[in-house]
């Protein structure tokens, strides 16, 4: 498959924490959700986009599945923050649904913005939701 160069934008974001703190970007580390290993990566949100697209009971349990991500973002004092995974590739729309009511429930005072990328066909898609 052809190479996005999604890994040397993880890379920068992963190595220039302290700069894009000061710019009002946070690149944090999420808490593990799942139980299956990654490699070493630059990505930020591995194991948080596996667990939105695989795990079955996630939309039934919604904010109490993601309750320690939830937590987490709740410290990121930014204005933006950056979760970054190929994964999020094949979300589907109900589970990325999910996750926003969560995040919204939550009273987390953000938005989201979902950005996939298809190397093999150029397709690329954004989706914001406040």
């Amino acid at each position: 498959m052809p190479r996005a160069g999604s890994s040397a934008l993880q890379d920068f974001c992963r190595l220039n924490v302290d700069l894009l703190s000061k710019s009002g970007v946070a690149y944090p580390q999420l808490p593990r959700l799942c139980s299956k290993k990654f490699a070493a990566a630059a990505c930020n949100g591995a194991d948080f986009s596996y667990y939105i697209c695989n795990d079955p009971g996630l939309l039934r349990r919604g904010r109490e599945g993601l309750a320690p991500v939830i937590e987490t973002l709740r410290t990121v004092q930014a204005s933006h923050v950056i979760v970054s995974s190929e994964f999020f590739f094949g979300a589907p729309a109900d589970r990325l649904a999910t996750v926003r009511d969560a995040f919204k429930d939550a009273g987390l005072p953000c938005g989201f913005t979902f950005t996939f990328v298809n190397p093999m066909s150029g397709w690329s898609r954004a989706t914001r939701s406040t």
